[in-house]
């Protein structure tokens, strides 16, 4: 379970607002965020990975504070386990399919076991730039599987996608989620996409 209450201040062009959100995000649970670009939801992910600091509140990994404002802790993202899939991949491009995974810790056979899983055994020696746009998804899905994640965040992850691709993903995303039986949180503008996916939803206004 995460919970977090946070405020942090942005700004949208000359308009600056302030981002406060309080949740609780149950094992198990993929919440969808809803919202107008520059509402603060990749910034609240980016808060809940440890990449950036809110300007005030918590956050709780159980009972333990990834983040506590009145203290100071800061548990840096390293510490945290989040596995974290961008709208673009996000793969080193030096690296095989099967090294980007490896890179994240884990030896070769758990690497190629969950290429196995997202149909991309076949691909193991690629480089990310001989991989279509789908392909190099399905690597930075197992690639996050490999980290042994506390909690999921996906921004965006299929809106680069064909639709026949998005739905095959998606699918795959769900199916990994129940698995891994964490808390997720999924950044979409597509309504109909997080009806598919998400449990529930929050809306964030801006």
């Amino acid at each position: 379970m995460i919970s977090f209450q946070i405020t942090k201040t942005l700004k949208a062009g000359q308009k600056q607002f302030t981002l406060q959100l309080a949740e609780t995000l149950e094992n198990g649970e993929m919440v969808g965020l809803l919202g107008p670009s520059g509402s603060g939801k990749t910034t609240l992910l980016r808060c809940l990975a440890g990449l950036e600091h809110p300007d005030s509140g918590f956050i709780l990994h159980g009972s333990t504070h990834w983040y506590e404002d009145v203290s100071g802790l800061w548990v840096p993202p390293q510490r945290r386990r989040v596995a974290y899939m961008f709208q673009e991949h996000a793969l080193f491009p030096h690296m095989t399919a099967l090294e980007n995974i490896v890179y994240t810790g884990c030896n070769r056979e758990k690497a190629r076991e969950l290429l196995a899983l997202v149909k991309m055994e076949d691909h193991c020696r690629h480089f990310p730039r001989e991989l279509s746009g789908g392909q190099s998804q399905r690597v930075a899905l197992a690639r996050a599987l490999a980290q042994d994640p506390q909690l999921l965040l996906f921004d965006e992850p299929l809106s680069s996608l064909d639709e026949n691709i998005r739905e095959e993903l998606g699918a795959q995303i769900i199916q990994f989620h129940k698995l891994l039986g964490v808390p997720a949180v999924l950044v979409s503008h597509s309504t109909q996409e997080i009806d598919r996916l998400c449990t529930r939803v929050v809306n964030i206004s801006g």
